[in-house]
């Protein structure tokens, strides 16, 4: 770069702030920048008035119900299931399966399982 063209933007940029500084120096941005920080009072909490919260009106009497059997029908008596009565004294059971067991194995279960059923 010529000296005379380093020369030229210095004069440019020289001019170019002196024209500036005027307004850099009252924009407002500027001048809250340079003012002391106000202090706010501070609020003691004994001065704190909480807002007024309208209360809920009640009713006048209280809501009057239908009698429960007109809420809630009765159910009609259902009789007992029979009883067979044909049941042998003794069940023999053949095999006991369980499926899908992920915490013991098979072969845990034929431990338990074995005394309580048959050999075929």
């Amino acid at each position: 770069m010529s000296h005379r063209v380093s020369t030229f933007l210095l004069k440019t940029a020289s001019h170019l702030l002196a024209a500036l500084s005027p307004i850099v120096l009252l924009s407002p941005a500027w001048a809250q920048s340079v003012q002391p920080a106000q202090r706010t009072p501070l609020i003691q909490p004994q001065d704190i008035i909480p807002p007024q919260v309208p209360q809920p009106r009640l009713p006048e009497a209280p809501i009057q119900l239908p009698p429960l059997e007109q809420l809630l029908p009765q159910p009609t008596p259902q009789p007992p299931p029979e009883t067979p009565t044909n049941v042998p004294d003794t069940i023999f059971v053949r095999r006991i399966e369980v499926v899908g067991s992920t915490v013991f194995s098979a072969a845990d279960f034929d431990k338990v399982t074995r005394k309580y059923t048959i050999a075929i």
